[in-house]
């Protein structure tokens, strides 16, 4: 015996061909699920037929038996007579209320020829449906009620709809506030899907519009911001919650709820509200009957676990059970979605321990429940690893932590990251197109086509598309970094005075992973910068050539994972000094460290500069550096290494006062800031007058520059040559 399951919408044609075999006898069932688009079709008070024509011209006109009416299950049986002709069977179904009649589109079934066909019964119209009247017995009445003649058909049947009821709807396990949703029932799994996509498209594109948005951050201590140890600590939040409770925890100086708000006004010009549901203790279902009223949210973002996976306070049914954890994770996914709340998960975040599984374990059983309805999953893991000093104790956070969490959390919504993630690795370039390259400009701004762009001309053929940042605007990208230890670096050019280059916002940012991998010719940022400010006074270019030519320094992101990178024009007139964006570009350190390898162990035998740019220039100069990626060529130097700066070889400094002297000095590169470098002796060399002196010789601890002081400053033009003894 065969039962095929097949999902018919009311309205819509079926594509899908039946296939059975002539001469088959009650052998071959169809189990319909009538549906009116994702909705169960109702058949209370009503009664289904079938209306046939097989290939030879003659008809069928039968009863189906409803299996469930509420939820439009009902089943046909492919009689003898149904299948007596090979070839294709054009049906419809017909369903009957009183006088009413609503007939579905036309599908087809292919009967397959049997081999002994020759014995088959003769094909005449069968018109049970007509003869017998819709209380009569035809033979679906008689199998409907004695089991005997289908041995088995009934229990099947049972289970078939069970299974099916299992896929495709889900029992309310409590009521829904401000709904007509009651404990019980029942919830079709593809509705809940639907309006999860429609949620989540409205919320972005609101987002995006510059439309006010409210986010609902949902979970448990960690999105409280409990904090019971830092000296920065607030009092309890006294704001009651929804079924009454009342916070009792300290919190940190600022919450990751508040921390997303921070950011993404940032971003989107203080159009974002996030408020925040979380309380210290909870597990999934707790949580779910302390925040059990609607709010006003257009997205709701849901973060348990730490406390399901493991805390002893969580009652033993519940503590450690994923069965227990993810079935009520849906109901709150469902209670959201049903709320009309968009759905985010966020992973618990990482903890400060080497070994406890639990929560991770627990967090992967996410996966399959937020792809069930088209849910955003985004592991929070990556936001804080490589960070230090971010913890008030093994579990929480202290507030630097919390602002880290926040601020890579808002990373997420930086225009369609959320549903189209911008994976950038070494190589990748992200450019100007807003339906492409994941940004968002705060302020004002212009496009503009030049032949004169790196860019392609794809959106305009005069010329590649570059972006004008006016003054006083930003540029955010946002993208996710598949590798660790990558440089970005921007191509842009602007006669602006001052423009700010930001990595995550200008925080802390993470350290490497490995410091002994990180060799010395490609780290002048060994420090971890988070933002380079330039100054200018005419016009500042920066490409790759200026990096590796000219030293141009640029930004280095330590880790994998969630990052922002903000371009400011800074400009302190409010008119000129147009910022101009081409893009950025990334490249992973092995490559970056090639480039700069090849100018470090290009040998010269001399540096050279000047300390005014004409003759006749008399502003006082008080120092001149010298950069790394230039005095390495003179030699492979141990600038970084805090016990072999002693190897290093002494240098010569001759410094030539335009038509007055020289004056030589000798040091040798020390290895920090608070080790002075001039441990030579100065010569005079001729008559040597009104010429100003070095006061000093030092090494920048953050830059790894060469700093070389003038007494009461420069005045005079001088030539200095930089050279090993």
């Amino acid at each position: 015996m065969n039962t095929k399951i097949i999902k018919l919408d009311i309205n819509n044609k079926m594509y899908e061909t039946i296939t059975a075999k002539q001469g088959d006898t009650k052998s071959r069932f169809l189990l319909f699920n009538l549906l009116d688009g994702s909705i169960p079709f109702s058949l209370e008070n009503r009664s289904v037929r079938v209306y046939a024509v097989k290939p030879d011209r003659t008809e069928v006109f039968n009863d189906l038996i409803i299996t469930d009416a509420a939820k439009g299950y009902c089943i046909l049986e492919l009689t003898t007579q149904m299948l007596a002709v090979a070839g294709t069977v054009r049906l419809e179904l017909m369903v009957i209320e009183e006088d009413k009649k609503l007939t579905s589109n036309i599908f087809y079934m292919d009967v397959k020829e049997s081999i002994n066909s020759e014995k088959a019964v003769v094909s005449t119209n069968e018109f049970t449906a007509l003869m017998n009247g819709l209380a009569a017995l035809s033979e679906y009445d008689i199998y409907k009620s004695n089991a005997k003649q289908v041995p088995g058909i009934k229990e099947e049947v049972s289970n078939l709809s069970s299974q099916l009821d299992n896929m495709i709807t889900l029992k309310l396990l409590m009521d829904i506030d401000s709904t007509n949703y009651r404990i019980n029932d029942f919830i079709m799994v593809d509705k809940i899907t639907r309006l999860q996509n429609i949620y989540m498209a409205n919320f972005l594109r609101n987002l995006r519009n510059g439309s006010p948005v409210t986010i609902a951050c949902m979970g448990d201590s960690m999105t409280y911001g409990h904090d019971v140890n830092s000296e920065d600590k607030r009092s309890a939040d006294t704001t009651p919650c929804d079924n009454g409770s009342r916070h009792s925890f300290t919190r940190a100086s600022i919450t990751y709820p508040e921390s997303l708000q921070k950011y993404l006004n940032k971003i989107y010009k203080n159009n974002v509200t996030v408020i925040n549901r979380g309380y210290s203790g909870d597990y999934v279902k707790k949580g779910m009957e302390r925040w059990n009223k609607k709010h006003n949210a257009n997205l709701t973002i849901i973060m348990y676990g730490t406390n399901d996976s493991r805390a002893d306070y969580v009652p033993e049914e519940y503590r450690g059970n994923i069965d227990e954890y993810l079935k009520w994770y849906e109901q709150a996914i469902i209670r959201e979605i049903l709320w009309g709340k968009a759905v985010v998960i966020f992973t618990p975040p990482k903890l400060q321990s080497f070994g406890d599984l639990d929560v991770d374990t627990f967090a992967n059983g996410l996966i399959q429940l937020c792809k069930k309805y088209n849910v955003p999953y985004i592991d929070t893991e990556l936001f804080t690893i490589n960070y230090n000093n971010i913890n008030s104790d093994g579990v929480h956070f202290n507030g630097v932590g919390y602002e880290i969490f926040g601020m890579k959390s808002a990373s997420v919504f930086v225009s369609e990251n959320l549903l189209k993630p911008q994976y950038v690795k070494g190589g990748t370039k992200l450019l100007n197109r807003q339906t492409v390259d994941n940004f968002v400009v705060n302020g004002t701004y212009s496009y503009s086509a030049t032949s004169g762009a790196y860019t392609p001309s794809e959106l305009n053929n005069t010329g590649g598309s570059v972006l004008n940042l006016n003054p006083g605007s930003s540029i955010t990208y946002s993208f996710y970094c598949e590798e660790d230890d990558m440089f970005v670096i921007p191509y842009i050019y602007t006669g602006a005075d001052k423009i700010k280059i930001s990595l995550d916002f200008g925080l802390k940012a993470p350290e490497n992973s490995i410091d002994a991998s990180i060799g010395k010719g490609a780290t002048p940022l060994d420090n971890n910068k988070s933002s380079l400010e330039f100054t200018n006074s005419g016009t500042l270019l920066i490409n790759k050539d200026e990096v590796f030519t000219n030293g141009v320094e640029c930004l280095r992101i330590p880790t994998k994972g969630w990052h922002t990178l903000t371009l400011t024009n800074e400009h302190s007139q409010s008119t000129g000094g147009t910022l101009v964006i081409n893009g950025i570009e990334f490249m992973n350190y092995d490559v970056f460290a090639s480039y700069v390898n090849i100018n470090k162990y290009y040998r010269q035998n001399y540096l050279k500069y000047t300390s005014h740019p004409i003759l006749g220039d008399t502003a006082s100069v008080s120092e001149i550096r010298i950069k790394p990626i230039d005095y390495l060529k003179l030699h492979p130097f141990y600038y970084l290494a805090n016990t072999e700066y002693w190897r290093n070889p002494p240098l010569q400094l001759i410094i030539t006062d335009y038509l007055k002297g020289s004056i030589i000095y000798t040091f040798t590169i020390g290895n920090n800031s608070d080790t002075t470098m001039f441990h030579g002796e100065k010569a005079r060399l001729g008559a040597y007058t009104g010429g100003r002196t070095v006061s000093n010789i030092t090494l920048d601890n953050d830059t790894r520059e060469i700093v070389i002081t003038f007494n009461s400053g420069l005045t005079n033009k001088s030539n200095l040559l930089l050279k090993l003894v």
